[in-house]
């Protein structure tokens, strides 16, 4: 299929199809939904069956496949849900009865002027953050670490705060500490609100930025600065 976007009625009636998905028949109102769409360009979309399910393969696909595109196209709401709902099965979880769980709206529907919920679409915030960076795994390994299917707790914490994810040295630190090489995976542990944990890099970061310039700073520089809390996981 071409690269698409939905129409402002496609985009109502994804909206109506999130919202109750338990109660219509998935496929046949998918299909309805992307007919509702208008085709951007001539580039060829790779089938759903094709779809990668990794977080930095999904981000490196994306980028990309729309590299070619406007940048207003690029924040367009119905190129993103026409892109949610064509790879809807690839993306959306399922319970254990084979039901679909898309969870918030947001996490289909992006909404880019609102920071603290753009970041939470599975599809758009990876890419962002991938092409923010232009694919350097250095800063990218953790955030991007896992499967799209979950928005994670890395991503989470750190995306959602512009002062962390415009900083490259605090992103390269963040895949130092909880990006583990050998298995490709966040580390355990990175999760959560523990000590050492991502939500505690957030806070003291945030704390440590009026006495430092991190911008300006190397990794090791900021992991000699950070509190021993830190340490549990340069040595896991």
């Amino acid at each position: 299929m071409k690269l698409s976007k939905l129409t402002k009625e496609g985009i109502d009636e994804f909206i109506y199809f999130l919202d109750n998905i338990h109660d219509i028949d998935v496929q046949k109102k998918r299909m309805e939904i992307l007919s509702l769409s208008k085709e951007i360009n001539n580039t060829n979309c790779i089938v759903l069956e094709e779809f990668p399910i990794l977080k930095m393969d999904v981000a490196k696909y994306l980028f990309e496949l729309l590299q070619n595109i406007t940048e207003d196209m690029l924040f367009d709401k119905g190129l993103w849900c026409w892109l949610s709902l064509y790879y809807f099965d690839a993306v959306c979880i399922k319970d254990k009865q084979e039901m679909y769980k898309p969870g918030d709206v947001n996490r289909w529907v992006p909404i880019f002027d609102h920071h603290q919920k753009y970041h939470r679409h599975l599809l758009a915030s990876p890419w962002g953050v991938y092409r923010r960076y232009k694919g350097d795994q250095s800063a990218l390994s953790a955030i991007l670490s896992g499967n799209v299917q979950i928005h994670g707790d890395l991503l989470e914490q750190l995306a959602s705060r512009q002062e962390i994810i415009s900083c490259k040295p605090i992103m390269q630190t963040a895949t130092r500490l909880y990006f583990d090489d050998e298995t490709g995976l966040a580390k355990k542990g990175s999760g959560g609100a523990g000590p050492g944990s991502p939500r505690r890099l957030a806070i003291v970061h945030l704390q440590l930025s009026r006495t430092y310039d991190f911008y300006e700073m190397s990794v090791d520089d900021i992991l000699n600065i950070l509190p021993k809390e830190f340490d549990r996981f340069l040595k896991e």
